[in-house]
């Protein structure tokens, strides 16, 4: 669990993506992955895990999905949303 937040596409002509709230996490390697943690304090984001404790981690160097345009990953970047890991399989779902 994390701070999360995603860019919403547009969805008519004429739209710009927003960023809005994110309710799940997606690694990069995952299927229709979207970066979905939120690194608002300072640069890091509070991560918990499940054997309760918690971490504050900051963003890894991960591009955004090649399906979005360069605004949305601009918005990205700007709001401080992006990837825990490089990796799904280390993070975000572990053996």
């Amino acid at each position: 669990m994390s701070d999360g937040a995603c860019i919403q596409m547009p969805y008519m002509p004429g739209q710009v993506p927003i960023v809005t709230e994110n309710l799940y996490l997606t690694g990069p390697d995952d299927n229709y992955a979207e970066p979905g943690t939120h690194f608002r304090h300072a640069g890091v984001a509070n991560v918990g895990f499940l054997d309760g404790h918690v971490e504050a981690l900051r963003q890894v160097d991960a591009p955004v999905p090649a399906s979005w345009n360069a605004v949305a990953g601009a918005l990205a970047k700007q709001a401080g949303i992006g990837y825990l890991n490089r990796t799904s399989v280390e993070l975000y779902r572990p053996n």
